[in-house]
This record gives C-alpha cells, sequence and structure tokens, in this order.
C-alpha cells in the first residue's frame, strides 16, 4: 500500500516555468520498494494520478499512471509530465526527465524503465529508509472526463448556515448535512441550547487542516482515505461519531499490509 502523498499548490497565473497544472510526491519506504510500490491518487484537472516505482539492479523504473481502475473507455488526456527524484541523500543528484503523453483506457501509463541507476543505490536506500519521487503535470486536453467540483469552505456559500472557528480560521458548512452524519454535530447544531443558536461555533482542540479533511470525506468529493490522513480522520470520526468515516477509515486500515498497521 502507498505510504504518503502529499498535495503542492501550484498557482493558477502562469509564469515562465508556466505549463504546470498540478504536482505530487510518494514517499516509498524500502520495503515497499522491494516488492513494488503504487501511490495514492490525486486529482489534477479532472484526472486522477499516480505514481508507479519497480525496482530493478541499483535502481529503480518510474512510471506515471492515469485513471487507474476507471470504467469507462471513452476518455483521452494529452499533455505532458515531468518526473523527479526528490532525494535519497546528500551524496545522490536528484534527477528529472520530461515526457510527452497520450493517455486513454487501453494506454494509461508512462515513464522511464531504468529512471534511475547507480551502484550505490541500494545500499545507501537501505541507510536511509526513504524515497522521495515526484511529477509534475501539464494537461493539454482532455475528453470524456469532467472536472469534480473542489469545495471551499473557507468562505460562506449560498446555502451554508453554520460556522466553525478552528485554530482561529473561520470555516462555513451547513447544519442539516452534518446533522445527518453525525450524532455529535446534530446535538451541537439543534439540540444543545448553548450552542444550537449560535452563528459561530469554536472548535477546541481541533486542527484547521484535518477539519477540512474531514468535511471533505463527509460531502460529496474526489478526497479519499490514504494512509496520510486515516489516523486523525479516525480520531476525528470517533469524537463525532461519524459512522460512515468510522466504518470507511477501519476498512481502509484493515486492508493495509501488516507491515503499515
Amino acid at each position: 500500500m502507498a505510504s504518503a502523498v502529499k498535495r503542492v499548490k501550484v498557482d493558477d497565473e502562469r509564469d515562465e516555468e508556466s505549463l504546470w497544472d498540478g504536482e505530487f510526491r510518494f514517499k516509498v519506504s524500502h520495503r515497499e520498494y522491494c516488492n513494488g510500490a503504487i501511490s495514492d491518487e490525486i486529482e489534477i484537472r479532472g484526472m486522477q494520478w499516480r505514481l508507479k516505482v519497480v525496482r530493478i539492479n541499483d535502481g529503480f523504473s518510474l512510471y506515471l499512471v492515469a485513471n487507474l481502475g476507471s470504467r469507462s473507455n471513452a476518455w483521452t488526456c494529452e499533455g505532458k509530465a515531468e518526473l523527479m527524484l526528490m532525494g535519497i541523500n546528500d551524496n545522490v543528484k536528484p534527477p528529472s526527465k520530461t515526457i510527452d503523453f497520450l493517455f486513454y483506457s487501453k494506454r494509461n501509463a508512462c515513464g522511464f524503465e531504468e529512471f534511475f541507476r547507480d551502484p550505490n543505490f541500494n545500499r545507501d536506500f537501505t541507510e536511509t529508509m526513504g524515497l522521495i519521487v515526484g511529477a509534475r503535470i501539464a494537461v493539454k486536453k482532455v475528453q470524456g472526463r469532467r472536472p469534480i467540483p473542489q469545495l471551499d469552505f473557507s468562505s460562506p456559500s449560498e446555502f451554508s448556515d453554520v460556522t466553525f472557528i478552528v485554530e482561529g480560521k473561520k470555516i462555513h458548512a451547513h447544519k442539516q448535512y452534518l446533522s445527518v452524519h453525525s450524532k455529535i454535530l446534530h446535538r451541537m447544531l439543534s439540540v444543545d441550547e448553548n450552542t444550537k443558536n449560535l452563528s459561530e461555533i469554536e472548535l477546541p482542540d481541533v486542527k484547521y487542516e484535518e477539519f477540512i479533511d474531514l468535511l471533505y470525506c463527509i460531502y460529496p468529493s474526489s478526497k479519499k482515505i490514504t494512509v496520510l490522513n486515516v489516523g486523525y480522520l479516525l480520531k476525528l470520526a470517533r469524537r463525532f461519531e461519524i459512522n460512515v468515516i468510522l466504518k470507511a477509515a477501519i476498512d481502509f486500515m484493515l486492508s493495509l499490509k501488516s507491515d503499515i498497521l
């Protein structure tokens, strides 16, 4: 199972480096490297992307994979990608390679069979116990795919009717929707005399980014449970009694390999 995948924001305003719609990173443990590893998916321009690392002698292959597991065969995606080794240790110069792609249902991966090779690689990698690869993606044209709407809880929407204060920041949400999924939030928003009529409710001992992730998993979105967020989502699901997230988090943990548990 994939290790941490980190989403990195890319400004919408294009500069001379231009061109990139998004980027992400994939941290691979030594055990995963030995067995072959594929990252969790990340959405960029309505497409689902992963990185795949395959062990070879003194190095590894690196591939970019699009829409893995898609049931549709009516999509195509054209663009370019830069695949990168983010680093192993200070003695290894991180390489990067650029590739143009045209993906469709029967050809949804491309990359380099010998992306990186060095006679000291296996020794250095074992000592550092970590490998980080990355990809930057520029999509030129997509057909047959609809972008997934991105929710924004930082500003009020047409139907939002409750504001949470988390780490001093405002999060705008919807009482009825949250009440359906959480007994604790239902009590807080509709029953408890101390909070039900408040326009702003402060949530102590909650991290802003973690609560936003929890909302993404409750609301319809492309957000999924991964090894990166399962720990705090499980904790928050228990705190707020959100059974659908609790079950999904437990099922995800049970699906992991024994070395990650």
